[in-house]
């Protein structure tokens, strides 16, 4: 075992027990030997812990008493590992399918030089289509935009870029305990998504290498757009800012960017009647106003006026998207390929 280093594999789970049982069968079918499964559960309905613990009696089992999100839940597991001696910790969503090698590639890869703070596996979408789905991400803050890699000939050339382009996603990201001494944990301000690339930025800002491992591989089914909750939309909005103001700066094209997918998403939404989706986009304009930071309160309400503008004006609201629309292909060279933020799936349809 000393000459394997210590690995603490964390789960986050939340109201998904079955997810997560799934994924610990995976987990101890590793052909790692020197690692331990901490689960920290972000106040689940129900407590899996019971059913959890009867199953797989070897795992660190924690509660919290407020949902803290994904990066609170995450912390308290990245506390947990730098007081218990751990060189690694793997942050790892429960609804994962892991590749019994996965473990051993990601710590020969990182082990192999110091200067490795981030690392991810190649990202699929499942074992029968191998659609790549993540291979690294690029930002450019002068621009406004970001674009997800697509091919691993891009990803490898992307990791001898300067920082701020390169970052890696959360879904299964391993990270070297030297960059929290170095950095410190997951910003709190976001709560959920984009935490992940503004870890990768401040490691990349302190002297460390985010890579992707081709060797590493997990399959993680994309989220249907029809089936997504609405506080995806809320922060992946609301987050995308903040991101942008911590690291870059909101310029023209970044405002006009951001326009489009408001606008955007209310016309998609209020085609649909789903109000409630229209609603978080709309509360994530009113937190970014009033600079607030963490979690949503799905039960704060913006002023009636403003309600019934949204869920009235359809006509509005399609006429809008569609001239930022051509405003933004017009400023963006056509050698660029114009990717989107994540929740803007829908704009070829339009």
């Amino acid at each position: 075992m000393n000459d394997y280093p210590k690995v603490a594999i964390i789960l986050l789970t939340w109201n998904n027990i079955i997810e997560a049982l799934h994924c610990l069968n995976l987990l101890y079918e590793l052909d790692y030997p020197n690692f331990e499964v901490i689960i920290v559960d972000n106040n689940s309905q129900k407590n899996p812990e019971p059913i959890l613990i009867n199953r797989f009696p070897n795992i660190r089992f924690f509660r919290l008493e407020n949902n803290l999100g994904y990066t609170g839940g995450n912390n308290f597991g990245l506390r947990y590992a730098e007081r218990n001696g751990f060189q690694y910790s793997w942050l790892l969503n429960c609804d994962v399918i892991v590749k019994f090698d996965t473990l051993t590639n990601l710590v020969m890869n990182v082990s192999s030089n110091p200067k490795i703070g981030l690392a991810s596996p190649i990202i699929y979408d499942n074992p029968m289509s191998r659609q790549l789905t993540h291979c690294g991400t690029i930002f450019n803050f002068s621009r406004g935009y970001e674009i997800q890699v697509k091919n691993l000939v891009n990803s490898i050339s992307i990791q001898k870029t300067p920082f701020c382009t390169g970052c890696l996603w959360g879904t299964a990201l391993f990270i070297n305990m030297e960059l929290i001494h170095s950095v410190g944990y997951l910003d709190d301000m976001f709560f959920a998504y984009y935490e992940d690339y503004d870890f990768s930025i401040r490691a990349s800002k302190a002297g460390f290498r985010n890579v992707v491992v081709p060797t590493a591989v997990v399959y993680h089914e994309p989220k249907v757009f029809k089936n997504t909750p609405a506080y995806y939309f809320f922060y992946m909005l609301r987050n995308r800012v903040i991101l942008w103001k911590k690291h870059g700066k909101i310029n023209l094209n970044f405002l006009i960017l951001f326009c489009y997918e408001v606008t955007g998403l209310i016309y998609y939404f209020q085609q649909r009647n789903q109000n409630e989706n229209s609603k978080a986009v709309v509360d994530a304009v009113f937190y970014l106003i009033k600079a607030k930071h963490g979690r949503w309160d799905e039960r704060s309400n913006v002023p009636i006026t403003i309600s019934r503008f949204v869920n009235n004006n359809l006509a509005f609201w399609r006429y809008t998207t569609a001239i930022l629309r051509r405003i933004l292909i017009l400023i963006h060279p056509k050698k660029e390929r114009l990717i989107f933020s994540p929740s803007i799936i829908f704009a070829d349809r339009l």
